[in-house]
């Protein structure tokens, strides 16, 4: 027996039964009897199911096996479905009325088998790599220390004892400037009989010593 090969054409066919089979379903009472979220991800998983089944198994409707659908479902759904976390729920309820419904319409024959296949399988989570938690540091504001000011009171006795304290050192030290010296000018007393000092020739008794 030949080994199978993909195709573009047979997916082509795949895609354009998967379609087709889709529509009649929606028109029967398996489908009115899903809730409404079922109903509102039932063309993302029929389809998505079919497309995959023909892409990873190289099976089209008539071919599935309970082998193949668990392998898809399982491994390749979550892999390959974006919104696998948002239709995993629906899944068993939505494949199990649509397998019903082809049994009735005569499009597969083992229906069956695959609803016994599915009711084994869990799709309640997504599978999801965990995102790692990032810890936040908490800065915790410390408020500064205050430092109190201590005054302290002196007393006018305390004050003058400094002063003099103070002043005593300055003097020991030499830091107070030395008392400048004033210049002492001699007087010379001029006799009566003697010239005057203006240089007029004259006595100084007849001149200014009068």
């Amino acid at each position: 027996m030949a080994q199978k090969e993909f195709s573009e054409k047979k997916m082509a066919n795949v895609i354009s039964q998967a379609n087709e089979w889709f529509a009649a379903f929606q028109e029967s009472s398996l489908y009115t009897k899903l809730n409404t979220s079922a109903q509102a991800n039932s063309e993302l998983v029929i389809i998505s199911f079919s497309e995959l089944m023909y892409k990873e198994e190289l099976r089209s409707g008539k071919e599935w096996t309970a082998t193949t659908l668990e392998n898809i479902l399982v491994n390749i759904f979550p892999k390959e479905v974006s919104e696998y976390g948002n239709i995993s729920s629906d899944i068993i309820a939505i494949l199990t009325a649509y397998f019903e419904f082809l049994k009735e319409d005569g499009k597969i024959s083992n229906a069956d088998t695959l609803s016994r296949k599915l009711a084994k399988l869990s799709f309640g989570e997504a599978t999801e790599v965990p995102t790692p938690t990032v810890e936040k540091t908490v800065t915790k504001k410390v408020a500064p220390a205050t430092k109190k000011a201590t005054k302290t009171t002196y007393s006018e006795e305390d004050v003058q004892r400094f002063n003099r304290f103070a002043m005593g050192n300055s003097i020991n030290t030499g830091s107070v400037a030395a008392t400048p010296k004033v210049a002492t000018t001699s007087t010379k007393t001029v006799g009566r009989n003697e010239p005057c000092p203006c240089g007029s020739g004259k006595k100084f008794k007849k001149c200014h010593g009068k």
